[in-house]
């Protein structure tokens, strides 16, 4: 009996169940989120920040506050202030500034709960919070007629990395997710191309040595091989498809913030240059 191989295993699937049991996939949250992260970037590339804004806290919603998800959460929000801070400058709508204090009223509110008053914020946060609160204060009071007491000293600027601290790189956890994601995905290809290959030996072995409907204990081995062969093919491909699915989309998003933060930097500097024979300073241009 000839026994088929994994490409045509993998055609009659939808007919024949398989008896192996299914590879893990991934995470189902972590898939949404990655999903909800570039329709949000989408709709800020097209200029529609308020959308990208919300699309971005219904997905930072899928993380709970917890240790795990700390500094992706605090990434997806440093897009958040981004986004809302772009669509303030068209939309000064009282309703639109109540909707992003409050984002970030929550957002401050549920930090401090998770982690303590200890726990250092995020500056970036922390500063549009209070200037969104300050805004609306003002705001409302303009709007009602009445002066209302301010939620505090008046915010400045976000504080400046000191120097020597590396600069943020809110990037960083999707590039690494989906590289991580990507490279197992590799692997399952690898492993599945391994099935095809022990499957063609198998079925190579047991046309030469067995008859159709062979029975003996040899026969029986190379079949079974066979079988598991085909198993494993399938399993890596199917695994392969779902990986490559939610992690090159993941990548591509990563490499384009870090892109886009690579063209904000600083293209000239001076700095010290000190030698045997000189004092002075140095002036770089980046190209």
């Amino acid at each position: 009996m000839r026994l088929p191989l994994a490409a045509c295993l993998a055609a009659a699937l939808v007919t024949a169940p398989v008896h192996a049991a299914p590879p893990p996939g991934p995470d189902p949250t972590l898939a949404a989120f990655e999903q909800g992260f570039a329709e949000g970037q989408d709709l800020f590339d097209q200029g529609q920040h308020a959308a990208a804004a919300r699309r971005w806290k219904v997905a930072a919603d899928l993380l709970p506050e917890k240790t795990a998800n700390r500094d992706q959460r605090a990434s997806i929000y440093g897009y958040i202030a981004d986004a809302y801070t772009r669509a303030l400058e068209s939309d000064t709508s009282l309703e639109l500034l109540r909707e992003a204090s409050t984002v970030f009223d929550d957002y401050i509110a549920g930090y401090t709960r998770a982690y303590g008053t200890e726990t250092a914020k995020d500056p970036k946060l922390t500063a549009t919070q209070q200037d969104l609160a300050w805004r609306r204060v003002e705001a409302e009071a303009a709007a009602s007629g009445t002066p209302r007491e301010a939620p505090g000293p008046r915010p400045g600027p976000a504080p400046a990395p000191t120097p020597g601290e590396p600069a943020p790189r809110p990037w960083k956890p999707l590039v690494i997710s989906g590289a991580v994601l990507v490279g197992v995905g590799g692997l399952s290809v690898l492993g599945g191309g391994l099935g095809v290959l022990q499957s063609a030996k198998h079925n190579r072995e047991y046309n030469l040595d067995c008859m159709k409907g062979d029975t003996s204990p040899a026969c029986t081995t190379l079949e079974q091989k066979g079988q598991d062969a085909n198993k494993l093919a399938i399993g890596g491909f199917v695994s392969a498809a779902v990986l490559l699915a939610v992690g090159v989309p993941l990548l591509i998003v990563g490499m384009k913030r870090k892109q886009s933060a690579a063209a904000h930097r600083p293209t000239h500097s001076l700095v010290p240059g000190l030698g045997p024979t000189r004092v002075g300073l140095d002036y770089t241009l980046r190209f």
